[in-house]
């Protein structure tokens, strides 16, 4: 049995499409429409999207268990810096 992914995206289509469009940059963007893509049935899993998007697995993987994590706002956050430490 696969994960169905329309019954675990909060969302509707409408609402990850305005988002999609509301995205400050592309890889937010892309976020989202993984997200919307999974929701349509236009990909079978987050391994599809990631080829169909052109990122690696294991990104669309992180970004699916963000999302998973904290829903739509964590999966649109900026990326938490890590410290540089000093030399």
């Amino acid at each position: 049995m696969g994960i169905t992914y329309p019954l675990l995206i909060q969302e509707d289509i409408a609402q990850l499409q305005a988002a999609e469009k509301a995205a400050r940059d592309r890889t937010r963007a892309d976020r989202v429409r993984m997200l919307r893509f999974l929701k349509e049935g236009r990909v079978a899993g987050v391994s599809q999207a990631a080829e169909v998007l052109g990122y690696s697995v294991r990104t669309a993987q992180r970004w699916w268990q963000c999302y998973r994590a904290g829903g739509l706002a964590a999966l649109l956050a900026p990326p938490q810096r890590r410290a540089s430490h000093c030399r």
